[in-house]
Order: structure tokens, then sequence, then C-alpha cells
């Protein structure tokens, strides 16, 4: 919802497209800022057809991330190889937020990622 409305205004700082040869879309990758936080940090989120799991790091790098700005990516804990995925990216797990939402009458947690960054002053204690 929050990348769509900010796609929606612009405010997409970036986005990339995998595509076969013919150019069948294969996966995708954006970056927006999430206004929800202070200084506005940068989510990571990403889709690859499972066919093309092999290419979804390939995918993460050709993203234009700031090394002194917070890149968050967020996903529940049943998403398999993506976690790995954020791995080989340089992405470290920093919280599991328990039980943050339900679907078909089943709760799931869910992981918060983020890569090293240099913040430009110390976040609040």
């Amino acid at each position: 919802m929050e990348l769509m409305a900010a796609q929606e205004k612009g405010l997409v700082k970036d986005n990339k497209v995998l595509t076969t040869e013919d150019g069948a879309v294969m996966g995708h990758a954006f970056l927006w800022p999430q206004k929800a936080y202070a200084d506005d940090p940068l989510m990571v989120d990403f889709f690859v057809h499972p066919t093309f799991c092999d290419q979804a790091g390939k995918l993460l790098a050709a993203l234009s991330l700031p090394d002194d700005r917070k890149v968050q990516a967020a996903m529940d804990n049943d998403a398999g190889a993506r976690h790995e995925i954020l791995a080989q990216a340089g992405f470290w797990r920093e919280a599991t937020l328990r039980n943050q939402f339900s679907y078909r009458g089943l709760w799931y947690d869910v992981s918060l990622y983020c890569r090293p960054w240099v913040p430009s002053a110390r976040p609040p204690q």
C-alpha cells in the first residue's frame, strides 16, 4: 500500500525490472522512502519469479542504494529464499516483529533487514 502511494506521488527513488530476452517480466525491485519513520529510511521490496531466483541478487545490485541513508527490507518469516537473497546483497536481520499480521487465520512474524550505513547524526536513544 505504501509503495503504491509513493509511486503515484512520484516518490519512488529507483526501480528495476528483470526481463527475459523476449521482454517478459520475471522480476522487479523498488526503492522508496518510508515516511512513517524519522529521517525517511528507504525501503526495498522485490519479487522474482521462482524460475529466475538465481538472478534476484543481480536485480537488487542494480538498484542505487545509498551508503549514507538507512535502507531496510521487511518480509514475513515464511519468505524462504528471499532471506538468503537479502543476506547475499549485504543486508542483515535487524529485528523480528512477532505476530505482525494475520492471513487466513494464521499470524505471521516479519523480519526487518538493514544494510550497513553511516548515519549523519546519532539516532535518538
